[in-house]
């Protein structure tokens, strides 16, 4: 019985195990998709500026069109 009781510790051992690392891979995943949200939301920046400056200087420079 007592081979038994250690089997089992072992077995609940290795599920804690199992259950840590399925914690730290969300936790991995949540940091990344925060990280892709910023970077879009920094790049959606980048671009409405740079239209902004393209159509300032379009507009201040209408021969360039041509």
């Amino acid at each position: 019985m007592e081979k038994e009781i250690a089997q089992i510790k072992v077995q609940i051992d290795d599920q804690y195990v199992k259950l840590d690392n399925m914690k730290l891979d969300k936790a991995v995943f949540e940091a990344t998709m925060r990280s892709f949200t910023d970077m879009s939301t920094d790049i959606r920046q980048i671009r409405d500026r740079l239209e902004d400056i393209l159509g300032d200087h379009q507009r201040h420079n209408p021969q360039a069109n041509r």
